[in-house]
């Protein structure tokens, strides 16, 4: 059954991602084109902050997973009531807090933005926005949290991308019949809700044995605040940018960025989802088998570089193909030939690094890992804002890779050396390959003359240059890595085989 479950988590979240991609596409588009770049930045800044409000969670649904892999694994229904009990009874009052710090933030915001809309518009936009969240964590993600340790991860993907093309056409239509922002997002709070209702359902239906009045187990969870410490982090790496930009810059150039940040969210998106598609895998095997654990992580990584480089490279080739062609009309200049070559590397930073974390966050070393995790966002703040003033955009994306450079390093040496007792040759091995692939063929492709004059011809050369890339990258992996090879041979067939 782990095997089925990865597959159709994989499957689904590729299929997810696809349909998303379309719609995250012409939704920002439309945006733009209907109502400007200063209500898409506006926009844009919203949801970072929102992004940062995270952090209100507290480290509880990483805590909670991790700690629900070894009672899932062995079937012991008593230990997951306890830790969803002791998880439920916290998200409580992290949705009594979310919504406290909405109100504040909504009404700061409205006051000292600058732009063409009013107080009362700006208000609403910001509450509509983060009410779904409220009302997430009082009702659903402790439900989320479990279908996500136990290998189910895909039916809350196809619930997600449901309520997304749901939402996003809602989006579409109000655009073209001229509503404003505010009627917009109210539209996508009340699509949200049925997220809440399906998983609900799902989990009352699948899992009647789940018993909310157990004794809470707080003991599970109490790494929860190192986690958090490592959540800010990550906060910093995806959204600070922005926030910098928006403050030096402006919200106009905070629309350029988020147009390129645009498709490797969307990318970036789609390499978390096929990653925590597996991971639960990982999770169970390293709480009952250590040994079996090494194994299954190195035909992880290997498998995980190689997807990520060959799709980065696909990408790479029809960056700014595409960005010529989306952003053509639009009421400012978007074309900055160097801000694709940043974006990529902190990309592929974040997929090398990928296997390492999950080894860290498996065995549980939040808190031996905390200050490596704040060195980074130290980093990354500093140098972002020094050279945002003299860079702009250029700038705080060097800041990101600097931080990301090291933070890659230290991850892959801590959880190969300090966790697994091994060398971290491996996984240098398997970058080094893949790295050095990509680059011959971003040079090669210079000299193809592909059809990038129109959106259909776009499609069609990234889809053909996607056949031969992806096999072409595995395939050399397997012709260099005959340990990797076997391993991933291997594991293919335990999908067949694993009950």
């Amino acid at each position: 059954m782990k095997g089925k479950d990865g597959v159709n988590n994989v499957l689904y979240a590729i299929l997810g991602q696809a349909i998303t991609l379309v719609l995250g596409i012409l939704v920002p588009k439309l945006f733009v084109e209907n109502l400007g770049s200063e209500t898409n930045g506006l926009m844009q800044t919203i949801n970072q902050v929102f992004a940062c409000f995270t952090l209100i969670e507290a480290g509880i649904g990483v805590t909670t997973v991790q700690s629900l892999y070894r009672p899932v694994a062995t079937d012991d229904k008593y230990g997951i009531n306890a830790i969803l009990s002791a998880t439920n009874k916290y998200y409580k009052k992290v949705s009594v807090v979310y919504l406290i710090a909405l109100l504040i933030f909504a009404s700061i915001f409205g006051i000292s933005v600058r732009s063409q809309f009013g107080f009362y518009m700006v208000f609403g936009v910001v509450f509509f926005t983060g009410l779904n969240s409220v009302i997430n964590f009082a009702l659903q993600e402790k439900y989320k949290l479990l279908l996500d340790a136990s290998g189910k991860k895909y039916i809350t993907t196809n619930t997600q991308t449901l309520i997304t093309t749901l939402s996003s056409v809602a989006k579409i239509v109000l655009l073209l019949m001229g509503f404003n922002i505010l009627g917009i997002q109210i539209s996508f709070f009340i699509i949200n809700l049925l997220q809440v209702l399906i998983i609900s359902l799902y989990v009352k239906k699948h899992y009647k044995w789940i018993d909310m009045s157990t004794p809470p187990d707080y003991t599970a969870i109490s790494q929860k605040n190192s986690v958090m410490v490592h959540q800010f982090s990550s906060l910093v790496f995806a959204n600070t940018d922005v926030l910098i930009l928006t403050m030096v810059c402006g919200l106009s150039i905070s629309s350029v960025y988020s147009m390129y940040k645009l498709i490797m969210s969307m990318l970036s998106t789609l390499f978390n989802n096929v990653s925590s598609g597996l991971t639960f895998i990982l999770g169970q095997t390293y709480s009952t088998d250590k040994e079996l654990y090494k194994t299954r992580i190195n035909v992880y990584d290997a498998a995980y570089q190689t997807f990520g480089f060959s799709l980065a490279t696909v990408t790479y080739i029809f960056y700014m193909p595409f960005m010529k062609l989306y952003t053509a009309g639009f009421d400012q200049n978007y074309l900055f030939n160097n801000l694709p070559l940043l974006f990529i590397i902190i990309e592929l930073l974040v997929v090398v690094r990928n296997a390492g974390l999950n080894t860290i966050n498996v065995a549980g070393h939040f808190r031996k890992t905390q200050w490596r995790s704040l060195l980074e966002t130290g980093i990354n703040l500093t140098i972002s804002s020094i050279l945002v003033f003299k860079l702009g955009i250029t700038g705080v994306l060097l800041g990101t890779i600097i931080a990301l450079f090291y933070r890659t390093n230290d991850v892959i040496i801590y959880s190969n050396r300090k966790i697994l007792g091994r060398s971290p040759w491996n996984t240098y091995k398997i970058t080094l390959i893949n790295a050095s692939l990509m680059t011959v063929l971003v040079f090669v492709s210079r000299y193809i003359p592909f059809v990038t004059n129109g959106y259909i011809g776009l499609i069609i050369s990234a889809g053909l240059t996607s056949l031969v890339i992806i096999p072409l990258f595995y395939a050399v992996v397997f012709a260099l890595c005959g340990k990797e090879r076997r391993t991933i041979i291997n594991f293919v067939r335990s999908y067949k085989y694993d009950k």
